[in-house]
């Protein structure tokens, strides 16, 4: 192998530049997202499905309102062809100056267009575990199937 070529898996600057713009973002880097998204990106969460840079745009607008101090942070990253792979972190409060901090552990799996710009952006993560596993009460409800559908491991 080149010395100096890139692996098949390691990558691209291109990947690098978008995984830096989610680690940066806030609400003023919302009007940059046309710099790393295509105008017709594909978006897909647990919770959203939209086609669009207004659509995807909207969808932050909301965390930010949604969320206290919202933030990402990549642990990793990898790249085939035209396909990337992050796996990030993000955090959050619910409320101004909640002693509690949420933490969402997951994949993304984007595709890039021939200028350089994610075309889709497909999260992977678990909302149950993540989030309503810990609420109160509800989470119980959740949390009862999951006891349920678990194996036993012998105790040691």
């Amino acid at each position: 192998m080149n010395p100096g070529a890139r692996s098949e898996y390691a990558p691209s600057q291109r990947l690098r530049r978008y995984a830096a713009f989610f680690e940066g973002l806030s609400p003023d880097a919302l009007a940059r997202l046309d710099e790393v998204l295509t105008e017709d990106a594909h978006f897909r969460d647990p919770f959203n499905d939209v086609h669009g840079l207004p659509a995807i745009r909207r969808i932050f607008e909301h965390m930010y309102q949604a969320t206290e101090a919202p933030t990402f942070r990549v642990l990793g990253m990898s790249e085939t062809g035209d396909v990337g792979h992050l796996h990030w972190e993000m955090r959050f409060s619910l409320r101004r100056g909640a002693a509690r901090e949420w933490r969402i552990e997951g994949m993304s799996r984007v595709r890039f267009s021939d200028d350089g710009r994610v075309s889709e952006h497909v999260d992977f993560w678990d909302p149950v575990e993540s989030l309503l596993a810990r609420l109160p009460v509800v989470g119980a409800l959740f949390r009862l199937p999951v006891r349920l559908l678990r194996t036993p491991q012998p105790r040691m």
